[in-house]
């Protein structure tokens, strides 16, 4: 993990609006590191150079040195443990996915294997109290859509009962799957995310998260981290939503950045499935098996493709106008 990258991200991120703003300060801030060493000893000449290029930001009080020293012994304990920081721009970083995000991330700390974030992702949301006969479906049915789609990943919440269903039918298949966290990674939530971790890794999966390693898992994260799960993904897959859940809020967050929503119906007596059923009747696309969730899923994967041609080809159209 880059300790400048990291003293960037934590003396800023949460300072700096909007995004865009932000983005320069970062562009800015990694061209003056160019040649320089990743280390302290550089730190507080890069911030003074930052800050007397943009005044206003000298708001913030400058890091005494032991701070400085703190925040490299941090970095160096968690690169040793395999974690990095993404920053926008750089390799790895999901650009395109993160379009349709009003407030995108100001960075992603992951632990794994990053290049999962360039594969075609399914998300896979829902209850946590989720019913034996929905999670027999979902096992079997995840099983046969990955066995159908070899290049598509799945990507969810880490939570109990449909996430971890998720998740879990991905491992067994020697499959990557994407875990988007409400908080560090030295304090997984839930807590028994630990034990799956090295199978999650050996399988070339990957964990994400906005927060740094040591951040405790707070409520607030919750509908950030969801916003987040749906756009990464290319579509969601909803299933058990209860009315007023955190699965829904990841179901509006998907439509409001332009990802397809995919249910499975229930029971109209069900409470299981009460948002589930709002969901269809808004418009969302129920889907039965493996076989239609394909068939649906490729279309949105056909859709985007044609529509970042388009883009690509209306970008070199104005480039050509000037």
């Amino acid at each position: 993990m880059s300790f400048l990258d990291f003293l960037f991200w934590s003396r800023y991120a949460t300072r700096v609006a909007p995004a865009d703003f932000y983005n320069e300060l970062y562009r800015f801030f990694r061209a003056r590191c160019e040649g320089l060493p990743d280390h302290p000893s550089v730190a507080r000449g890069l911030l003074e150079d930052l800050e007397c290029r943009f005044p206003s930001l000298r708001i913030v009080q400058a890091p005494s040195d032991g701070e400085l020293r703190s925040a490299w012994d941090e970095t160096r304990r968690w690169a040793d443990q395999g974690y990095r920081l993404l920053m926008p721009g750089e390799i790895g970083w999901p650009a395109e996915s993160l379009l349709g995000i009003s407030d995108p991330p100001r960075g992603l700390f992951a632990w794994g294997a990053v290049d999962l974030l360039s594969t075609p992702l399914l998300a896979v949301v829902g209850s946590r109290q989720v019913s034996r006969l929905t999670l027999e479906w979902l096992e079997g049915e995840l099983a046969q859509f990955l066995r159908f789609n070899p290049d598509v990943n799945l990507v969810s919440g880490g939570a109990r009962g449909v996430d971890q269903c998720a998740h879990r039918s991905a491992i067994r298949r020697g499959r990557p799957t994407l875990v988007l966290l409400p908080g560090g990674f030295s304090q997984l939530y839930p807590a028994e995310l630990a034990r799956w971790s090295d199978g999650i890794l050996r399988a070339g999966g990957c964990f994400l998260s906005e927060y740094a390693p040591p951040a405790p898992m707070r409520k607030s994260y919750f509908g950030e981290r969801n916003r987040l799960i749906s756009a990464l993904s290319r579509a969601v897959l909803i299933v058990e939503a209860r009315r007023r859940s955190g699965t829904l809020l990841t179901a509006k967050a998907a439509a409001e950045q332009s990802r397809a929503v995919f249910v499975v119906p229930g029971a109209p007596y069900d409470p299981q499935f009460a948002g589930s059923l709002d969901l269809l009747a808004e418009g969302a696309t129920p889907v039965r098996d493996a076989q239609e969730l394909s068939v649906f899923f490729r279309v949105e994967i056909r859709n985007s493709y044609y529509s970042l041609q388009s883009s690509s080809r209306n970008s070199e159209e104005c480039d050509s106008c000037h």
